[in-house]
């Protein structure tokens, strides 16, 4: 119950609804003038006269009465009208259905927390799945005798940690942003070995999340091709990687290294990086691979949008 005015300082008596003025009011959905309500109702006593009493109801559409809304004349010469009436009902519209704006807000505001507390739980699991699998990846390819297995296995280990960090990304929520998600990909794969480098120049781009992570997967298959044939044999090497804009709302990821050079048939899967893969993750978003043999250089150039 609000209070303002006089009876904010001498509240009356919390009455039950049988004995209320507010019984019919809220049964008939129709305002109640009263003069000198006490003499009807004889529990409404306090303090403060009620010389005039006029209540409204109140509630949202065709749903329950939320209650009512009394204004009371106090000095015994204030009469209320029918634009009293009208002013009065226009308030409790307005309070009702700010009332249930509130509740909607509150029950969406609990469902919101209940999807994110879902979704964190979710994103620990399948975190914890990516992780177990990479781990199980590499064990098993401890116990491989056969150089082919042994690579087959690692490239699939490559693959499941690039997406297990691509996923911690959306967690950061950085998943829009191509430059931050290039660099943690690229430095997943190439940190580990300390023989290589990273050679990065990123020009800060904001995407959508599902476009960079596409992309994203582009580079993580290019660079896992450079450790495995063109750095090799290598002892020391560098991975090169840029995103620049390519003018007409196009963007262009390219990946390079210093290892040894390409094959004539870059299709070929003895020459490196066999561009069925790349080919079809790019044309998911609108985009297409070339490839240059001097200076070796892989591109990948999509639209932005």
């Amino acid at each position: 119950m609000g209070l303002a005015g006089k009876l904010a300082e001498s509240p009356p008596p919390d009455l039950p609804r049988a004995v209320s003025p507010c019984k019919s009011c809220v049964e008939d959905r129709q305002p109640v003038l009263l003069r000198q309500p006490h003499r009807v109702f004889p529990d409404l006593t306090t303090t403060v006269p009620f010389c005039e009493t006029l209540i409204v109801p109140f509630g949202y559409g065709r749903k329950a009465l939320e209650g009512a809304i009394w204004a009371i004349a106090h000095d015994g010469e204030t009469r209320f009208t029918a634009e009293h009436a009208k002013i009065l009902e226009r308030v409790a519209i307005f309070t009702a259905t700010t009332l249930h704006l509130q509740k909607g807000t509150r029950q969406a505001d609990a469902e919101r927390q209940e999807l994110e507390l879902n979704y964190r739980e979710l994103e620990h699991r399948t975190k914890n799945i990516l992780a177990i699998t990479v781990g199980l990846l590499r064990h098993q390819m401890r116990e491989m005798n056969e150089p082919a297995a042994q690579e087959a296995i690692e490239t699939a280990s490559a693959r499941v940690a690039a997406l297990g960090n691509l996923h911690g990304l959306e967690k950061d929520g950085t998943s829009d942003r191509l430059d931050t998600v290039v660099a943690s990909v690229c430095r997943t794969l190439v940190d580990p070995d300390p023989r290589f480098q990273l050679d990065l120049d990123l020009d800060p781009t904001v995407i959508r999340p599902q476009r960079a992570a596409t992309a994203a997967l582009v580079v993580s298959e290019l660079v896992i091709n450079a450790l495995k044939h063109g750095l090799a044999r290598r002892k020391t090497g560098t991975i090169a990687v840029r995103l620049k804009e390519a003018g007409d709302n196009c963007l262009r990821l390219s990946v390079s290294d210093d290892g040894a050079p390409l094959d004539r048939d870059p299709d070929q899967k003895d020459g490196g990086a066999g561009l069925n893969l790349l080919d079809q993750l790019a044309n998911q978003i609108g985009g297409s691979m070339s490839v240059e043999t001097e200076p070796k250089r892989f591109t990948l150039t999509f639209p932005a949008q």
